[in-house]
């Protein structure tokens, strides 16, 4: 899990980096791209493993596994309203920045809710379990928190937000 997962995602970066470094100009999709390919992967190798070492019988347990909803709906909805609360003002006075539209918001909810929590697949889901069942506790969540930071760090630089983030 944790070769496939950080060899694709750091593919993604050195593909990503010599093409900032070279004066080659290529289309935006390829910026989505790369986020999507490079931000899946601790999902797809997270997939890849509980197959092959047989918690799972078939992907589609996985998805289903995923998009079930542990808490109470209603706690979804709190959040979507803490949201319109947080954004509403901006959005009904007109302070929002013009390239944002009205819809932006929801886009992003339900990005976070589907797309934030989808590397969880690999990290929480497989990879955390496969290394306690070797080393204890303490050790499999100290490794797994250095992968996953390292993994974020490829991730924000990919993304082209790691300039952005408090260090």
């Amino acid at each position: 899990y944790w070769c496939g997962a950080m060899i694709q995602i750091l593919l993604i970066c050195i593909i990503r980096f010599c093409l900032k470094a070279s004066t080659v100009s290529y289309p935006d999709y390829l910026n989505f791209l790369f986020i999507a390919v490079g931000g899946t992967s601790s999902a797809v190798w997270g997939s890849i493993v509980a197959k092959k070492s047989g918690k799972v019988q078939r992907y589609r347990q996985i998805i289903k596994y995923f998009f079930f909803f542990f808490q109470s709906v209603k706690y979804y909805v709190i959040v979507l309203c803490f949201l319109l609360i947080l954004f509403g003002p901006s959005l009904m006075t007109g302070k929002v920045a013009e390239e944002v539209k009205w819809y932006s918001f929801i886009m992003i909810f339900i990005m976070a809710i589907v797309f934030g929590g989808i590397e969880e697949i690999g990290w929480r889901y497989t990879f955390q379990p496969l290394l306690e069942k070797r080393l204890p506790y303490e050790i499999a969540s100290i490794i797994t928190f250095v992968s996953w930071g390292l993994w974020h760090y490829m991730y924000f630089y990919v993304s082209d937000s790691l300039e952005g983030i408090q260090h």
